[in-house]
């Protein structure tokens, strides 16, 4: 007799199968629609490697970010990066209202000034507010029981990405994208963290868990994850 895998409910997970070349997929909990078609190229390529940005700084393959991607044991959180909601539903994770982040294919906002570009001061305040208070979460966690000492974590945003002067339109726009990496990684790992980790608000202060908790994570769809067996 098969033992098929259930959830946390005791519910059979959605499966699907499907042969693509030489490749047998099977989907756990989604389509196989959602797999990129050049998942297989880019098996073994690091994130460095990868294929030239579009005009807003994002990956035209492969963009991790929104795309499901293979499992990387640096930055295990990534498989609950959350997607922009299809139906929004009036909440906002931004302290500005409008999830900004989640807009891959929307340009970051420039003006010229000095034969240079740079993002407009109220986007710079928006973005740099949303970045400190999210980074301040998960330095909380990271510095506190029971996340493991030296474990991988998203690394700090770059002030310099935001600030400072860019000499092209296409410049200004990869620092747009790195920010909205940024921000992913951010909202991966605390829907990871506050997901999977019983107890995780025990040992931290009431301020970062209620703002965490308000977020509604949980809310979002999950970008998913592609491992080879």
């Amino acid at each position: 007799m098969d033992v098929l895998p259930t959830d946390d409910r005791g519910f059979i997970p959605l499966m699907e199968f499907c042969t693509v070349g030489k490749d047998e997929w099977i989907g756990f909990n989604t389509h196989l629609t959602v797999i990129p078609g050049e998942a297989m190229d880019y098996r073994s390529w690091w994130l460095d490697k990868r294929c030239a940005t579009g005009p807003t700084g994002v990956y035209l393959e492969m963009e991790w970010g929104l795309d499901m991607d293979w499992y990387d044991h640096e930055a295990g959180w990534r498989p609950y990066i959350p997607l922009k909601l299809l139906a929004p539903d009036g909440k906002a994770v931004s302290e500005s209202g409008d999830d900004w982040f989640f807009d891959f294919e929307m340009s970051t906002p420039w003006e010229s000034t000095a034969g240079h570009f740079i993002v407009p001061e109220a986007s710079q305040l928006v973005i740099e507010r949303d970045l400190t208070s999210l980074s301040g979460y998960i330095d909380k966690i990271t510095s506190n029981h029971p996340f493991q000492f030296n474990a991988p974590q998203p690394l700090d945003w770059s002030h310099d990405l935001l600030h400072r002067p860019f000499t092209s339109i296409e410049e200004l726009q990869v620092a747009g994208g790195t920010i909205r990496w940024t921000v992913a990684d951010y909202l991966g790992f605390l829907t990871w963290w506050t997901a999977l980790i019983s107890g995780w608000d025990a040992n931290l202060n009431m301020h970062t868990v209620r703002h965490v908790k308000t977020f509604d994570l949980h809310r979002f769809c999950k970008r998913g994850v592609l491992i080879d067996w």
